[in-house]
């Protein structure tokens, strides 16, 4: 139950994070990509815990994805923040080029993480 509130914080947290207002002098490039960095996190650990936890339940389509994202994620994590670091130290179209790729590998990790979840609890 635990994971699904933190799941369901977390998917709030993507909707209130487009209406977050930004400090003076922040890079929203940045922002956007630390703040994504942390939701998509949250939102897959949240997933692989619960599959985890109801693997016998689980249908093995789900499994798989679990098996992949557990093989995957810390790879596309550990990109996006090295991305993020390059473009604060040299904010060219190139590195924001590459982490916004980055950034939309996070998000398609955690929709599908999301989505899983959702369908499999109702």
């Amino acid at each position: 139950m635990k994971h699904i509130q933190t799941l369901t914080l977390s998917i709030l947290c993507i909707a209130l994070m487009g209406c977050a207002v930004l400090k003076p002098g922040a890079d929203p490039v940045v922002v956007r990509a630390e703040q994504t960095v942390k939701v998509a996190f949250e939102v897959c650990d949240s997933f692989l815990k619960w599959e985890h936890m109801n693997r016998a339940a689980v249908p093995p389509e789900i499994q798989t994805y679990a098996t992949a994202l557990r093989e995957s994620g810390p790879l596309a994590f550990k990109t996006a923040r090295t991305l993020t670091k390059a473009y604060k130290q040299n904010r060219s179209d190139e590195n924001r080029a590459n982490l916004d790729t980055a950034i939309a590998v996070l998000l398609a990790l955690q929709s599908e993480s999301a989505a899983y979840i959702t369908a499999l609890t109702r």
